[in-house]
């Protein structure tokens, strides 16, 4: 295996996706999904890997449209990734032909094509003859078209900020309105974001233009996955792995490919050998966390609190302290909020629901208890936090 960390990992080298990258061609089959986890959970890895798994008679296209600032970029971005995939005949790139251009003046990197320009000042109405021509043109054959939008949410953010609200939301109902068209049943898609998509349709009026497409979730590596990365990993800073040492590791990591990696990363800079039982792997997560030079590696993974949720962010803050010391119930969480914060209850039940749908909470509804979803996430908080709860 390939040692990287954080750099675009090799397809031959990622393990442990092949029942999801399965989930999600069969959930292709009956409808498009959408797919929202923290950043570095591998959403970017798993679409790469569907994409080189792509069933027969299933056509690919895979982008990100993380830098698309406006409609016009959005349009420009999927243009780029269609013709790249398509090639210069066949029925898709006949249908995409008479509305592009080369582009002399490249405004986002790697665009090498664009809309026509009197198509430019109407980007929603030239994305829906886009998408419709490709729809029209796989009608009566076996082929099937997957559009893989990679940080969507983000997008449709900044299209909000720089080109209004109302763009942005002629866009979502665009895509719902396409998706169950007869002329578009042919054509899937996939949406992704780091950004949970609640954040961005709650400006938007609701979720009524997302709420048609399927889930699918990217979980945790298993155990053993997790223990042979973990081997890996360690083979690759020049260690060899005891079975122990292995369970260690992968057991903390919680099964997440990069936070496995950021303590391999840790125990080899470090020189420690604290990683021989379950004790000495968890104090060695919370000192890596801990660490002023992995500092910025470790952000990605909670930067959602304080960028998402506005005047509740203190409150929210506050929330994730008190449940990493123990599990809570919501009737002793919902109380706190109200004399904290001045919360009512649905509010303070709504900031619950948003923690859980951004993945910091799980809830059971048999015990009302409310706890980190991802143990390791708990320990990294505390100790990026360096603070007791304000309650």
């Amino acid at each position: 295996m390939a040692v990287t960390f954080g750099g675009r990992v090799p397809l031959d080298d990622v393990v442990g996706r092949d029942e999801t990258v399965a989930e999600l061609w069969a959930e292709l089959e009956r409808h498009s999904v959408r797919l929202t986890e923290f950043r570095r959970s591998g959403k970017t890895t798993l679409l790469r890997l569907a994409e080189h798994r792509a069933p027969k008679g299933w056509i690919c296209v895979r982008t990100s449209v993380q830098d698309a600032r406006s409609a016009s970029d959005l349009v420009d971005l999927t243009l780029e990734a269609l013709q790249k995939h398509t090639g210069r005949r066949g029925k898709l790139a006949e249908a995409l032909k008479a509305l592009v251009e080369p582009v002399e003046d490249v405004r986002l990197p790697g665009v090498t094509v664009a809309l026509r320009q009197d198509l430019r000042g109407k980007p929603v109405a030239a994305l829906r003859s886009v998408l419709r021509n490709l729809g029209r043109s796989l009608e009566g054959s076996d082929t099937r078209l997957a559009i893989m939008w990679d940080e969507f949410p983000d997008a449709i953010e900044a299209i909000t900020e720089n080109d209004g609200v109302q763009t942005a939301k002629d866009i979502l109902n665009l895509l719902r309105a396409l998706r169950e068209s007869d002329d578009s049943q042919r054509v899937r898609w996939v949406l992704t974001g780091s950004v949970g998509f609640h954040h961005v349709t709650s400006r938007l009026g609701g979720t009524a233009a997302i709420n048609d497409l399927g889930v699918v979730e990217l979980p945790p590596l298993s155990g053993e996955w997790s223990r042979w990365l973990a081997e890996s990993l360690l083979l690759g800073i020049g260690l060899t792995p005891t079975a122990e040492q292995a369970d260690a590791l992968a057991g903390v990591s919680g099964g997440i490919p990069f936070v496995l990696e950021l303590l391999v990363k840790y125990l080899g800079k470090s020189g420690s050998a604290r990683s021989a039982t379950r004790t000495a792997a968890e104090l060695l997560l919370r000192d890596a966390a801990s660490d002023v030079a992995l500092g910025a590696n470790w952000t990605p993974l909670l930067d959602r609190v304080d960028t998402r949720y506005g005047d509740r962010a203190v409150a929210a803050e506050d929330v994730l302290d008190l449940l990493a010391r123990a599990p809570s119930a919501g009737t002793e969480v919902v109380p706190l909020l109200a004399e904290s914060h001045g919360l009512d209850p649905r509010e303070a039940r709504g900031l619950l629901d948003l923690l859980c749908e951004d993945h910091y909470l799980a809830f059971d509804p048999d015990t009302s208890l409310y706890w980190w979803r991802h143990p390791p996430l708990r320990v990294i908080w505390q100790a990026r936090r360096r603070a007791a709860p304000t309650w």
